[in-house]
């Protein structure tokens, strides 16, 4: 039996599976994993941009946080809040003119915060929707974030399915051969059942990271939230581009805080300016009917100021102690976040060493133990079971390899849409 392994490891690039395709539509048809090749060619060759932009578009968490920051937005004009006009009207039979007849008095009346209180009113409405928007921008930068890790959780599953799936041919052959031999003599019993057991462990293990991959998909809909079918083209798995140093004051989250520290200021002072007097403005006209009708009319011009400061000052001391609270917060998520940074960058140097192993050394030292135990094994120096040992060793280089990989680009992406 020649092992499909040799071909994969003799190559120089990076490890890559390509397996062939009568071989793997009859493994599949046999593991009850093949679908159609006309439901195949109905569903939509997905990549990561398409992706992206589908949850955009689609993702109804995102668009809530979006409404939410246009409802704040539209709030703004309601910052000039001025009371209710007053008319009214006024008879009083002692209220006579000169000429003897009784005035009937028409009249507006309107009551004004001190001015400043408007403007500062509509600061804080603008800051808050600035703060709403920029909630929405840190769930946009999270949902790209879990596209992005969710899509390539899908191709790291189905390069470690393909290895799974070559791995269950070579040991399908050898159960084959080794039940063919034993028929004929030519083995014992024992190179038969480990033979057996080594392609039911295979074919087991085929059906698990298959039942992965449909979780893998079933989660990547889960943020997409679209009802259309696609596929994931079944590439190699590369390395995610590290953005380098990230500057943690650019980050939205310390953007929002920033801006949230920027209102409570603003609403310490708003509730400063509501101490001032309100302002009463007063006009009449009053007239009666006679021989000679009489016209009167009046301005009056006042103030309103408060002796009751009970709510005022607890109003007051309460805007005092939410910008101490959001203080504390700040420093706390900037804390936090400084943290996590650093412990994804040693994250990020741990899995990147395991990568850079395999490419320098593991993937050569693979292709050795392969080619090796081939020699080996056909030339009887070693037998059947050390034989299965060195391919095990073998593959456990490339299974590691890849789950390293995955976590560098897990771990890359947490960088670059570092967040908390």
């Amino acid at each position: 039996v020649l092992p499909v392994l040799y071909s994969v490891f003799e190559k120089r690039k990076k490890f890559k599976f390509r397996p062939n395709k009568s071989l793997l539509i009859l493994l599949l048809a046999s593991s009850g994993l093949l679908l159609s090749e006309q439901s195949v060619a109905q569903q939509k060759e997905l990549t990561l941009d398409q992706a992206i932009e589908w949850a955009l578009l689609n993702n109804n968490e995102l668009k809530s946080y979006e409404l939410k920051a246009e409802k704040s937005k539209s709030l703004i004009p309601t910052a000039f809040n001025i009371d209710k006009t007053s008319f009214y009207y006024n008879y009083e039979g002692y209220n006579i003119g000169e000429n003897g007849q009784i005035l009937n008095v028409f009249g507006v009346m309107q009551n004004f915060q001190f001015p400043s209180v408007y403007s500062l009113q509509k600061k804080v409405n603008q800051q808050q929707y600035y703060m709403e928007d920029l909630n929405f921008q840190i769930k946009k930068r999270d949902l790209i974030k879990e596209v992005s890790q969710r899509y390539y959780k899908v191709v790291y599953i189905q390069n470690k399915q393909s290895l799974i799936l070559y791995l269950d041919s070579l040991y399908r052959n050898f159960a084959t051969a080794a039940q063919r031999r034993f028929e004929l003599g030519e083995t014992n019993n024992l190179e038969k059942l480990t033979a057996q057991a080594k392609r039911n462990q295979l074919n087991t293990l085929a059906l698990q990271v298959a039942d992965n991959i449909d979780a893998a998909y079933q989660a990547l809909k889960e943020v997409l939230q679209v009802d259309s079918s696609f596929v994931i083209k079944e590439d190699e798995l590369e390395p995610v581009l590290f953005p380098g140093n990230i500057n943690l004051e650019e980050i939205p989250g310390n953007q929002y805080f920033s801006e949230a520290q920027r209102m409570t200021e603003t609403m310490v002072n708003l509730e400063k300016n509501k101490f001032l007097p309100d302002l009463q403005l007063e006009y009449y006209l009053a007239t009666n009917k006679g021989p000679v009708p009489n016209f009167y009319n009046s301005y009056t011009v006042g103030i309103a100021i408060p002796l009751w400061f009970g709510s005022q000052k607890a109003n007051l001391r309460s805007s005092k102690l939410q910008k101490d609270i959001v203080s504390r917060e700040a420093a706390s998520y900037s804390l936090v976040l400084n943290s996590k940074y650093k412990q994804l960058q040693s994250k990020l140097k741990q899995y990147k060493r395991a990568v850079d192993y395999y490419n320098n050394t593991g993937q050569m030292l693979a292709q050795e133990i392969v080619k090796s135990a081939e020699r080996s094994y056909y030339g009887g120096e070693i037998n059947f079971f050390q034989y299965i040992q060195s391919l095990d060793e073998a593959t456990t280089i490339v299974l590691d390899y890849l789950e390293n990989l995955n976590n560098y680009n897990q771990t890359v992406l947490e960088i670059k849409y570092l967040n908390y």
